[in-house]
């Protein structure tokens, strides 16, 4: 039976997120523009990190529910952070598969 989300201790929480910001600080530093000015470059890490933290959580839990072994997830974590919205579009069309059915 998966755990539920207050159920997991707080080091837990804290690889999630870690993983989570370093594979958006991974992304920001993938896609930096040449001659990008530092208040731009920090906008666009800051944007990078909540979005790859909401991933990376969601992915966690899914993980945790699907019963992953713990290597494995930290993997996904770190993949789907560093895939940003592109995970998140993903999972959503997942989703939209189980919910209206295969077509």
């Amino acid at each position: 039976m998966p755990n539920t989300p207050e159920g997991f201790s707080i080091l837990t929480w804290l690889w999630v997120l870690g993983l989570s910001i370093l594979g958006g600080t991974v992304r920001t530093l993938t896609h930096l523009a040449v001659g990008m000015k530092f208040r731009d470059i920090f906008r666009r890490w800051i944007i990078d990190i909540i979005v790859s933290a909401f991933i990376g959580i969601i992915t966690f839990l899914l993980c945790e529910y699907a019963g992953f072994e713990n290597t494995l997830t930290a993997a996904m974590v770190g993949i789907a952070s560093h895939m940003g919205t592109r995970a998140i579009v993903m999972i959503e069309e997942i989703f939209y598969r189980k919910v209206m059915g295969s077509k």
